[in-house]
C-alpha cells in the first residue's frame, strides 16, 4: 500500500538534488519501484511508512525540501557527508518521532533552527561542520533524551553553548 505523502516527500527531495555524481538516487528512486525498496529508505513492516532515511556519503548536492516534514513516522535521518546547503525548513518540526538526525559535514547556512528543541524524542543531534551563522540555542539543553550532541566544526558564530551538567553522554561543541 503506497502512502502518497511519504513517496511525494522523497520525490520532492529528489527533485532538489542537482548533483548526484554516482546517479544512485537518479537511477533508484523511481515511481516504478515501491519507495520502501529505494536505496537509503527504511520502512516499517506494519504501516509501510518511512521510519529511516540514510543517504549519507553519496556526495549529493541539494537543499532540503519542506515536504520532508511530512514523514511523520521518521525516526532516523542521516545525510552526513554530502553537499546539502541552504537553511533547514521549519516544517521539519513535524518530525516528532525523530530520535537521530545527522546533518554533519554539509554546507548548511543560516540559523540553527529553534524547532530542534521541540523534537523531544531526539537522542542524537549532529550539526557539525556546517556554516551556521548564529548562536547554538541554549534551549537544546532541555531535550531530555539527548545523549549525543555534535556542533564542532567550522564557521559557527555567536555565543557558544557550554556543556550543561544534565548531559551524561558525549557532548562536543
Amino acid at each position: 500500500m503506497a502512502i502518497p505523502n511519504d513517496e511525494s516527500s522523497l520525490l520532492a527531495l529528489k527533485s532538489l538534488i542537482f548533483d548526484d555524481p554516482d546517479k544512485i538516487i537518479a537511477k533508484n528512486w523511481s515511481i516504478s519501484n515501491p519507495f520502501c525498496s529505494w536505496i537509503g529508505v527504511i520502512c516499517s513492516k506494519r504501516h509501510h511508512r518511512i521510519t529511516g532515511l540514510n543517504i549519507s556519503n553519496m556526495n549529493l548536492q541539494a537543499t532540503i525540501p519542506p515536504q520532508l516534514g511530512n514523514l511523520s513516522f521518521l525516526i532516523f535521518f542521516d545525510i552526513n557527508k554530502n553537499r546539502f546547503h541552504g537553511g533547514l525548513p521549519n516544517e521539519l518540526d513535524n518530525l516528532r518521532r525523530l530520535k537521530s538526525i545527522n546533518l554533519g559535514n554539509n554546507n548548511f547556512t543560516g540559523s540553527i533552527p529553534s524547532f530542534l528543541t521541540s523534537l523531544l524524542n531526539l537522542q542524537t543531534l549532529d550539526l557539525s561542520n556546517n556554516e551556521f551563522s548564529c548562536a547554538i540555542p541554549a534551549s537544546v539543553a532541555r531535550i531530555s533524551d539527548l545523549q549525543y550532541l555534535e556542533f564542532a566544526g567550522r564557521k559557527y558564530s555567536g555565543r557558544n553553548l557550554q556543556s550543561p551538567p544534565s548531559f551524561s553522554s558525549e557532548f562536543r561543541i
